[in-house]
């Protein structure tokens, strides 16, 4: 099958971005890991960059990382002029709890978001409500793990590192677009450039048809 979308693919002469399998690869993302909004992009930390940048994160703002989590998560939050703010739980190892982020977002006040690497265990809506009175969005890093989470809905996005290429999932079409939005030059689903940023519109982060392919391929194998 991946030879002959492959084949397909080249006989088309559709190479480039926003192409019939990326769109196709990321609904099916979106629907593999919970039946949400899916999108692709180059790789996983870009995926996590388009998630900060659509919240409006910036020079000066706080993101809550869990301490010996991944490295991404602190690297790409300080690399927009976020400050990560580094956490650990209150037995001082992953994952935080409901109780560790509601201490620790009533202790820093101004976080806007809060980026989650192990959700093994976890009250996913109570974090989620916690991070809305605390005034702030619920990330989950996810990496390469693409089985179903429950509660997942109320989250801003997961991001996926999926080796051949990054992606997100949201369960809110608002979110889905404004990812779309700074994913793409600043071009929302059918709409012109929608947002801009230190003098360049929207960004870069697209994935390639041939990229697409082969998510699709691993995203194929998830149940």
């Amino acid at each position: 099958m991946k030879i002959e979308m492959l084949r397909e693919t080249l006989y088309s002469g559709i190479w480039g971005t926003i192409g019939p399998r990326a769109q196709e690869a990321g609904s099916l993302l979106g629907e593999r890991w919970g039946n949400g909004f899916g999108l692709l992009m180059h790789s996983g930390t870009a995926a996590y960059e388009t998630a900060l940048r659509s919240l409006g994160i910036g020079h000066g703002d706080l993101v809550l990382c869990p301490a010996g989590g991944q490295r991404m998560d602190g690297e790409i939050a300080a690399a927009i002029g976020a400050i990560p703010v580094f956490r650990k739980g209150a037995q001082g190892s992953l994952p935080l709890s409901v109780e560790d982020c509601r201490a620790s977002l009533a202790d820093l006040r101004q976080v806007k978001a809060v980026v989650l690497d192990d959700t093994r265990g976890l009250d996913l809506p109570g974090m989620v409500q916690v991070c809305r009175e605390g005034g702030c969005e619920l990330i989950l890093n996810m990496q390469d793990n693409l089985d179903r989470t429950e509660g997942w809905e109320g989250i801003y996005a997961a991001i996926f590192d999926l080796g051949v290429c990054g992606g997100a999932v949201t369960g809110r079409e608002e979110i889905y677009r404004s990812l779309f939005a700074w994913h793409h030059c600043g071009h929302a689903p059918g709409t012109a450039d929608s947002l801009s940023f230190d003098q360049i519109l929207g960004g870069d982060m697209r994935v390639s048809e041939w990229q697409a392919i082969a998510a699709m391929e691993i995203l194929k194998e998830v149940p």
